[in-house]
């Protein structure tokens, strides 16, 4: 029953020990790999935020940041991104969303953790609070950066 196989010479037992650890390891890189690409280390930033977001980003972005957070309730998931977009482009951008509102400026304390409103934001111009393509409630600050370029800063909580 335990004799070892002809080829490799390994015992059954032995085997399935070394299996173990092969799939132990993929799985501890996985879980790895996403860890890194939640917290934005790796990956394309624009595709992630079309993605998590459920928004198409217009080719003149730039400056993409992005973060994701996980309740570990498993109750809400979060996605925050910050991004710079020309003015002509801003209202492309939030059509994307449905039942756009305003929202008043005391609710802006929605952003903690690491994710920071880049410095160069200055004032906002709008705070608004809509659904997204998939159904998920979004928040998005537009700000004003220069004459040419806004600020957005979107938080998706996906439900």
């Amino acid at each position: 029953m335990n004799d070892p196989d002809q080829e490799t010479g390994q015992t059954p037992a032995r085997k399935k020990s070394g299996l173990r650890k092969r799939f132990i390891l993929l799985i501890l890189i996985c879980v790895a790999a996403s860890l890194l690409w939640a917290y934005g280390w790796i990956g394309n930033t624009a595709q992630r935020i079309e993605s998590e977001h459920s928004i198409v980003l217009p080719a003149s972005v730039r400056h993409i940041r992005c973060e994701g957070f996980m309740n570990f309730s498993f109750i809400d998931t979060t996605t925050m991104a910050t991004f710079e977009v020309p003015k002509g482009d801003v209202d492309g951008l939030l059509q994307q969303f449905k039942g756009v509102s305003e929202m008043s400026t005391k609710d802006l304390t929605f952003w903690a953790g690491s994710m920071k409103i880049p410095v160069n934001f200055h004032e906002v111009l709008s705070s608004l609070e809509a659904g997204s393509k998939d159904g998920n409630r979004a928040i998005i600050q537009v700000y004003r950066i220069d004459d040419t370029y806004c600020g957005i800063c979107l938080k998706t909580a996906w439900n």
